[in-house]
């Protein structure tokens, strides 16, 4: 007779009569609650990211003292519990993503039960909340428009923008958004922000060692602009498994207003330019200006705004 596995939170496909007797043969295990009756002993797989694994292990009323043990990917174990009767259960915390087992036998017993040996109980299983992305490259960047987004990113996040030229204003508050208040994945770190132009060059970052970094960058020009973030610590390179970029990120670009109508690119078209104070921000090329005066000293500075290179 086969084991009968009914996850109480599994999707109606997952339902299977199956012997997981061996390693080699353990069922894949999600996270929830399942109601077993099995034969032998029970070895489960799970797939899991870099976090804290919980399990629960409810006898039911079978007599035989039922013992809970984990293993690693070569089946070594882990971790088990031992308790002489009743609710077993233990916590796990993992720093690398990768394949687990956990093995449900009756104790008197030992490691070679007799296939018929019945087993009755309730398994609960809590796995690491899923981090995953695909934005890891600026050739893979995902796309992002203004407002704020909660982020819970892996290794290194990039975004692409598609900006206006003009003031493009970023903001990063790092942040704990995973749902487990005591995953440690997520705990405050350094995070740095940097803003790339569409040739990949840098143009502007934010080093700061707060909580909060912030970017302003004037684009000389519309088009493409890359974010990218990660980790201090790291220097630049994919934060390992056990690690969450974990922040909440504003943009805000500056507002479309076609294209800039830049006329004084030569001295027939200059422009006129009288006594005080000027702000040039959209000049593309060369800048020519006309001046009306009178005989006299004319005193010029400019000054850089420092938006944009120089």
């Amino acid at each position: 007779m086969d084991d009968l596995f009914q996850p109480e939170f599994y999707a109606p496909e997952t339902l299977e009569v199956t012997r997981n007797d061996t390693l080699e043969t353990a069922q894949l295990l999600g996270e929830g609650t399942f109601d077993v009756n099995g034969l032998g002993q029970d070895w489960y797989r799970l797939e899991t990211q870099a976090g804290f694994m919980d399990f629960v292990m409810t006898p039911g009323d079978e007599p035989l003292n039922l013992d809970m043990s984990l293993h690693d990917a070569d089946g070594n174990r882990i971790q088990r519990d031992v308790a002489a009767s009743g609710v077993e259960d233990f916590e796990r915390r993992i720093s690398t993503a990768g394949t687990y087992y956990l093995r449900v036998y009756a104790a008197p017993l030992g490691d070679n039960p007799p296939s018929d040996t019945p087993l009755d109980y309730t398994l609960s299983v809590d796995l690491p909340q899923v981090v995953s992305d695909d934005n890891d490259t600026r050739a893979t960047a995902d796309l992002l428009g203004e407002g704020t987004r909660s982020v819970l990113g892996d290794a290194v996040d990039w975004w692409r923008i598609d900006s206006p030229s003009g003031l493009i204003n970023l903001t990063m508050d790092t942040v704990q958004n995973l749902t487990d208040p005591t995953d440690f994945r997520d705990d405050i770190r350094n995070l740095n922000m940097e803003i790339y132009n569409s040739d990949g060059q840098l143009v502007r970052s934010d080093f700061s060692t707060g909580t909060q970094e912030t970017i302003s960058y004037l684009a000389p020009t519309a088009g493409d602009y890359f974010i990218k973030v990660y980790a201090a610590q790291f220097g630049g390179n994919a934060a390992p498994d056990n690690v969450v970029l974990s922040y909440n990120l504003n943009v805000d670009l500056p507002e479309d207003t076609g294209p800039v109508a830049d006329t004084n690119g030569s001295i027939a078209t200059a422009d006129a330019l009288g006594a005080g104070r000027t702000t040039v921000t959209d000049g593309i090329g060369s800048d020519w200006y006309r001046i009306e005066s009178g005989p006299g000293v004319m005193d010029f500075m400019m000054t850089h705004t420092g938006k944009t290179t120089p």
